[in-house]
């Protein structure tokens, strides 16, 4: 009988424990428009994110990952999972320190087409990763 107290508390904190992780990702969200400032509904799109740290200008970045063949909605929006896309960075998503450095993100988009390859990505802009209202709660 004591052994089954045991095993249960045992599993109800690792459970608890187990749940209570950050997932290792943040939502990204955007419009997708084309020169005329039109959307660009329901097309497939190939899109870069990269984190760069300490300066817009470095010219490699600390982290980066791919999302292949996204498709935009009606109005031209994407919703992207950052961490959680292909990464093509030495440095993983888990070894950015995000308390000891300025981090900038840069989007890059690339049309899809049937090639296979590597694609010609035009970045679209860099702008400074601030805290959400969650992380200064926290604080």
């Amino acid at each position: 009988m004591k052994f089954i107290q045991t095993t249960s508390i045992l599993i109800f904190l690792l459970s608890y424990f187990a749940a209570a992780q950050a997932p290792q990702v943040f939502y990204y969200q955007t419009v997708v428009r084309d020169i005329n400032w039109e959307p660009r509904a329901n097309e497939y799109l190939h899109i870069a994110v990269s984190i760069l740290e300490d300066s817009i200008s470095s010219e490699l970045p600390k982290y980066r990952e791919i999302h292949d063949s996204v498709l935009t909605n009606a109005i031209g929006l994407v919703n992207l999972a950052v961490g959680g896309g292909e990464q093509t960075s030495l440095a993983s998503f888990e070894e950015l320190e995000w308390g000891e450095h300025q981090h900038f993100l840069k989007i890059g988009i690339a049309e899809a087409s049937e090639d296979l390859g590597v694609y010609d990505y035009e970045t679209m802009g860099v702008t400074q990763l601030r805290s959400v209202p969650y992380a200064l709660y926290s604080n």
